[in-house]
């Protein structure tokens, strides 16, 4: 299918704890990095470098780990394929539950390996914009990044690089999540739920299954994988 499939659920679990810990143990190290290069205190400083290393980080999950394994890694990707009529719903809720543990297994992982000092740098995304206009932009290029995942056969041999580089340029652009495991994943590990259901859950959410609707009803899309091969 366009946007792949996890072999099973268990791929879901431990691939997402791998992409949240690393994403997030990375920027940790590229803090420590940075802030013990200045005689800046660690409480005190405001580190760039950060996003930077995430945004390169998810492009080599993206292109090494999600394509090649068929991972979604992400629940608005499975409840677009399922919204497509590519997956059946049963299995988009598996995966998007295995999605969910992965990244607390994840953040509890950084939690045990990460110095305490730095545990101050993770937490839920957060924006400058008002909650009603931050779910506007989640809910636009959460869309966008559905819509184009669902076309990734039409990528050919480059699909890992394109894939890659649409979510790392959306992520540029904007800086949206468009991963309601992603943002859970920071909440869970600050205890800061602030805004998290409406902006970084429903609107994401609402976004893929328009997307999914969408290419469900284009003429040239693929067709339905038949219910027997969907599980």
């Amino acid at each position: 299918p366009p946007a792949g499939r996890a072999m099973d659920v268990r791929t879901e679990v431990w691939a997402n704890a791998l992409f949240k810990g690393t994403v997030v143990g990375a920027s940790l190290v590229a803090i420590e990095l940075e802030c013990s290069s200045t005689s800046t205190p660690l409480e005190q400083c405001s580190p760039v470098s950060s996003f930077p290393v995430v945004v390169f980080m998810v492009f080599l999950l993206v292109v090494f780990l999600a394509v090649p394994l068929g991972a979604h890694l992400n629940l608005t990707i499975s409840a677009g394929v399922a919204a497509s009529g590519q997956m059946s719903w049963l299995r988009a809720v598996l995966n998007m539950c295995a999605q969910m543990v992965g990244a607390v297994v994840g953040m509890h992982v950084v939690a045990a390996l990460a110095p305490e000092r730095l545990h101050r740098f993770v937490g839920p995304p957060t924006s400058t914009l008002s909650p009603a206009l931050a779910a506007a932009v989640e809910f636009g290029f959460t869309f966008s990044n559905v819509f184009l995942a669902l076309a990734a056969d039409l990528y050919g041999d480059h699909k890992a690089v394109v894939l890659g580089l649409i979510v790392v340029v959306e992520i540029v652009v904007s800086g949206a999540s468009m991963d309601p495991s992603g943002a859970f994943a920071g909440a869970y590990f600050k205890g800061d739920y602030a805004n998290f259901v409406e902006v970084y859950c429903v609107a994401p959410m609402l976004a893929s299954l328009s997307a999914g609707l969408l290419w469900r009803c284009l003429p040239a899309r693929s067709p339905p994988v038949e219910r027997s091969k969907r599980e």
